[in-house]
């Protein structure tokens, strides 16, 4: 396997993590979330980039994937987003345990829909929006991302198409891997927005609709309120 060309990509998965932490400071900030829960946010966004960015330089050069390679890329990259993306989780005290924060992490990113929280409403919001978009980001792969967004960097995303999609056939799209990958990417945010705008239209806030359209576009089922989807029970009258 060669290691520097799988680490390499990997750490472009850490910086465009990184961004996606970091906005969910955003959301924290307009909802009112104490302090501590925005710094949290940054500084976990800003760990990830830090690391993402200091193995992007260091493993810069000529880029060859094998197939061996791109199975490293997705066992490699699922493991290391998964911990990353745990530290949101950990850093704002809101989650009792490391253990429970990276069980919490996985779930979203595969979106398995098990959840460790017994009370997800004590979580401030800034939290819960990340929890949603770990879930957002597994349904459609942050790998496939990835490879939509290779080309730029003179590199092939076959490889990494070939072992992140499950199933016996890889069938494409269009003729491009990267455009299969964008048109995919595509469809998804489009079915997202529309969720989205429909959801906030039958009554639900905002926050409550790009959540909840984050965990079922994805099939997920996580949600803001303990008693998920009954929690809205009436709104149809």
């Amino acid at each position: 396997m060669n290691a520097r060309a799988v680490f390499h990509l990997i750490s472009f998965l850490l910086i465009f993590l990184a961004g996606a932490i970091a906005s969910c400071s955003i959301v924290s900030v307009v909802s009112g979330d104490p302090s501590r829960v925005v710094r949290a946010l940054l500084y976990s966004g800003a760990i990830t980039g830090v690391v993402g960015m200091a193995g992007w330089y260091f493993t810069r050069g000529p880029m060859h994937l094998s197939r061996r390679d791109g199975f490293g890329v997705v066992t490699f990259g699922w493991l290391i987003v998964a911990l990353f993306g745990a530290l949101p989780f950990v850093l704002t005290g809101e989650v009792s345990s490391p253990l429970t924060a990276l069980f919490e992490t996985v779930s979203g990113f595969t979106t398995t829909g098990a959840s460790a929280l017994e009370d997800v409403e004590s979580l401030s919001r800034g939290l819960l929006f990340w929890r949603s978009m770990t879930q957002w980001l597994g349904g459609m792969g942050v790998l496939i991302l990835c490879v939509a967004i290779l080309p730029f960097l003179g590199i092939g995303g076959m490889q990494i198409y070939r072992a992140e999609m499950p199933g016996p056939t890889k069938d494409r799209l269009a003729p491009r891997i990267a455009t299969t990958a964008k048109l995919l990417w595509g469809v998804y945010v489009l079915l997202s927005v529309f969720e989205a705008v429909l959801l906030k239209t039958c009554g639900l806030s905002w926050f409550d609709a790009v959540c909840h359209t984050f965990t079922t576009m994805s099939t997920g089922g996580f949600s803001t309120h303990n008693g998920s989807v009954a929690a809205f029970r009436g709104m149809e009258g």
